[in-house]
Order: structure tokens, then sequence, then C-alpha cells
């Protein structure tokens, strides 16, 4: 019962209003402070207790976000899934059974998946994937630009949504090369119909820059922090 649930809100550049939020894992036992997430999903991994961490907090936003549209707040919400979630075939089952259970809006859950986490078993996962865009969901890209395969799942996935990593867009405004990254995965984004949002947005400078590359959302520091 140490476990909890934090959202960062995604802003919509346009029209400066939050439309959304990212759920991020916090753990702070009492012992030892604060754990990092990555250590957290890795530890899961490793003995196997990813599935069962993965379910907890997909419940727990699910939850949270069908309760925030019955007292009028009608945000989307954002889960991360690790490699392990997308070769799991029971997943879209137990997904499909939350939505169920609270009354959430499927078309506002959208599901974060890692340029990685297919490489293993890319057929498996597809399968998965479909299944899950099945039920409504909507599915992104984090992290995007960092792996080798960007533009294949860009052509092969069921996407509705490209996410920049945060280390092209801090480092944007000193950097015509990160610069020239950030305004090419917007444009391939909009070339497919699919959303762009902006991880690390530290500055009103970088969000006015977006802002003129018709970036769509944008979260970081200088927005909110989780």
């Amino acid at each position: 019962n140490q476990l909890e649930v934090h959202y960062q809100p995604q802003l919509d550049i346009a029209t400066r209003t939050c439309v959304g939020v990212e759920a991020l894992l916090r753990w702070s036992p009492p012992e030892r402070g604060s754990v990092a997430p990555d250590v957290v999903v890795r530890i899961a991994e490793e003995n196997g207790l990813i599935g069962a961490l993965t379910t907890w907090i997909a419940n727990t936003v699910v939850r949270h976000q069908a309760e925030w549209r019955r007292n009028g707040l009608d945000l989307r919400v954002s889960i991360n899934l690790s490699t392990v979630n997308l070769v799991d075939t029971d997943l879209p089952d137990a997904l499909a059974q939350m939505i169920g259970t609270w009354g959430a809006d499927p078309s506002r859950i959208t599901l974060e998946i890692t340029e990685s986490a297919t490489i293993d078993d890319a057929e498996r996962s597809l399968a998965v994937l479909r299944r899950l865009k099945g039920l409504g969901l909507q599915l992104s890209v984090d992290d995007f630009g960092t792996g080798y395969s960007s533009l294949s799942y860009v052509k092969r996935f069921p996407l509705d949504e490209l996410k920049i990593d945060k280390l092209f867009v801090q480092h944007m405004r000193g950097s015509r090369g990160d610069q020239a990254i950030v305004r090419s995965v917007i444009d391939l984004a909009h070339n497919f119909d699919l959303s762009v949002v902006a991880e690390g947005v530290e500055d009103a400078e970088t969000l006015e820059a977006l802002t003129e590359m018709g970036c769509d959302m944008a979260q970081g520091f200088h927005i909110s922090p989780a």
C-alpha cells in the first residue's frame, strides 16, 4: 500500500488548456525514501511481477478517469506499458474488464509504448496492439526518435500519437540538430494524421517554439510537475 499514481498535465498548445494527464508511478517506502519509477519497473520485470503491477496501475488510472468524468472533468489519461506487457495476450481482456467495471470511456485512455517494446516478438506485439485498438483505446509511441525502428512503427502499428523524447525538446533551443528533429517528428506525425506531444518542456521559450512548429500538445516542468 505504498504505491501511488501521480499525474502530469498535458497542455493543448493552441488553446493553452489542460486536456490530459500522464500517469506516473511513485513509491516512497519510509525506510529509504523515493525509489525511481524505472527501478521499480525493472525490479517488477525481473521478478515476474510486472503484470500485476501494470494491472494495479491501469485499474487505478481507469477508476480515476471515470470518477473525474462523472464530476465534470473530462481529461484523457495516458498509461505506460512495459516491453513485457506487449506480449501478454491477457492484457486486452483485463483492460476491457476494467473499462466495463468503472464505466470509463476507452477513447479517452491512451496506452504509451516504447520503440523497443516490440523488437523481440513483433508479430505477437502487433496482435496485442490490434486487440487493444479494437477496444477503442488510443495508442502512443513514447520517446519517439530514440530507437532505430521509428519509421517502421509509424508504418506498421495502429497508432494515434507520437511523443517526442524530452532529450530533443530540452536541447532544441541550443541545437539546430535537435530543433530539426523536433520539427521533422511534428511534420511526420501530421502527415500520417497522428497527434504529437512534446515532453520535457522546461521554459516559456521552448513552448513558444513548439507553438510556431505546430506541435499539438506539451508537457514538462514549465507547465507542471506530476
